[in-house]
């Protein structure tokens, strides 16, 4: 499958939230390749917050299964939208502030309930 300006347009936003947010980790996801239908087409993590993103040139519409899957991933709590600029991607993460995950500091005490196992970051 080659290159479509929908591809080029997720590379540049990819590269646009690294820029503005690079404490933040953001990927593409490779279309057709063993992924559910409808799984957007950047993903990500940004102050402990799950960030999803279906990209779309100014011409493109998200599909049925694409606006569902945009909703079931808000509704589980991620932050997740359409994008048709790196811009457009930039402001729908705007305004996060970071949030408690499953895991919690290591002290010098020990690990707390609930840290990542030994070994792990």
């Amino acid at each position: 499958m080659g290159r479509t300006p929908e591809s080029d347009l997720a590379t540049k936003i990819v590269k646009a939230l690294e820029r503005e947010y690079p404490t933040g980790t953001f990927w593409k996801n490779p279309a057709g390749r063993g992924l559910t239908v409808g799984t957007p087409d950047i993903s990500g993590v940004l102050y402990g917050w799950a960030v999803a993103i279906e990209v779309k040139t100014s011409r493109g519409k998200a599909s049925r299964i694409q606006v569902y899957r945009l909703g079931r991933l808000r509704a589980s709590g991620a932050v997740a939208g359409e994008a048709r600029s790196p811009l457009e991607a930039v402001t729908l993460l705007q305004g996060l502030k970071p949030r408690g995950g499953a895991f919690t500091a290591v002290t010098e005490a020990g690990t707390k309930k609930g840290a990542p196992p030994k070994g792990h970051p």
